[in-house]
């Protein structure tokens, strides 16, 4: 009905209406990257169905950029964030993986969190005491390894961003061709796992990697082992891993509904102080690359060319998420910047 009412005024009117989210909420003009598989993959828009992400597109008013591809696992996730990195940098709110249903039916093995062992460390007192010591699995063979990995990159590669993870939903049987047949989630698959064993891993990514977990295999309500939801798949003899539109739609208001406990983007500030004093330090060459949420940003005042390139980078910052506070107005208005009489002090504005 949305669809056709702004159909509508196109018509009436003569001018292009602007579409506004159904959800005003704190997700609205956000960059969300959404990383995954096929159920996440672009390609499907053109020859199958729409997609949640674009359904979040009208439902909140997110700005999609989208590196779900077709087949992919839990250790092909970085090399998607990789080129999210490439084509937009720090310039992306918050990041949505969606992953693990091939994990399961390529039969990656679950595998462990940590390794454990017995060292020595130093209490209060002081004194020199042995305790149990736990590492973090970093193996490309299990998907617990896989897992830790990939959250090791992106907490590595994008710190200050908002990161969530989905669950994989149920799943029943899908006939692709004579080679590519998957039973339905009744069966284990070859290491005796369940669908839900890999379920169980992705919620437990949001303890070990202190990371929230939307678990879009119970809310979105999805269920294609029943007959009765078979509608919600792209074909209910040959099909019922992949939603179709109804179904994504279904999944993007279980989403939506979730994302509203969740900050969109974090915060950060960066301030910035002119300095005034004769012996005012140069602006650093990697500047952009150096700064921090709560930094100060100590800019020459007498070196004009400096203050330029300050103006050119407030926002690129912002772009980045980041509030510049007070000092910025101050060099929109770049006249020579004479020091103020009688002070050769650093001043904060």
């Amino acid at each position: 009905m949305k669809r056709i009412l702004v159909l509508l005024s196109i018509v009436l009117t003569g001018a292009p209406a602007v579409a506004q989210p159904l959800l005003h909420s704190q997700w609205e003009g956000a960059r969300v990257a959404f990383l995954g598989d096929s159920i996440t993959d672009a390609r499907q828009i053109a020859s199958t169905n729409n997609i949640y992400w674009n359904n979040l597109v009208d439902i909140l008013g997110v700005e999609p950029y989208v590196y779900g591809i077709s087949g992919h696992r839990m250790n092909q996730i970085v090399g998607q964030g990789e080129r999210l990195e490439r084509e937009h940098g720090q310039e992306v709110d918050a990041i949505l993986v969606f992953i693990g249903t091939n994990d399961f039916n390529g039969n990656i093995p679950l595998g462990e969190w940590y390794t454990y062992s017995m060292e020595k460390t130093i209490d209060d007192g002081p004194a020199e005491v042995e305790r149990k010591h736990r590492e973090l699995v970093y193996d490309d063979a299990t998907f617990r390894g896989r897992a830790n990995t990939t959250l090791r990159w992106l907490k590595t590669h994008y710190p200050d961003k908002q990161i969530i993870f989905l669950t994989p939903i149920h799943r029943a049987y899908a006939k692709f061709n004579d080679k590519n047949i998957q039973p339905p989630e009744s069966y284990a698959n070859d290491n005796g796992y369940f669908i839900d064993d890999y379920v169980q891993a992705v919620k437990e990514i949001s303890n070990v990697w202190a990371v929230p977990v939307i678990d879009l295999n119970s809310i979105c309500g999805l269920y294609p082992l029943l007959d009765e939801h078979a509608a919600y798949f792209r074909n209910p003899d040959t099909d019922r891993l992949h939603p179709n539109t109804p179904g994504q739609l279904r999944m993007a208001w279980s989403i939506a509904y979730q994302l509203l406990g969740y900050p969109a983007a974090f915060p950060k500030y960066i301030a910035v102080e002119m300095d005034y004093s004769e012996t005012a330090p140069a602006l650093p060459e990697n500047v952009l690359e150096t700064l921090r949420d709560g930094d100060i940003l100590r800019v020459p005042a007498r070196d004009e060319a400096a203050v330029r390139r300050v103006q050119e980078l407030v926002p690129v910052l912002e772009r980045r998420g980041f509030t510049v506070l007070d000092g910025a107005a101050k060099l929109w208005s770049v006249r020579g910047i004479p020091a103020p009489e009688g002070n050769n002090k650093t001043n904060v504005y």
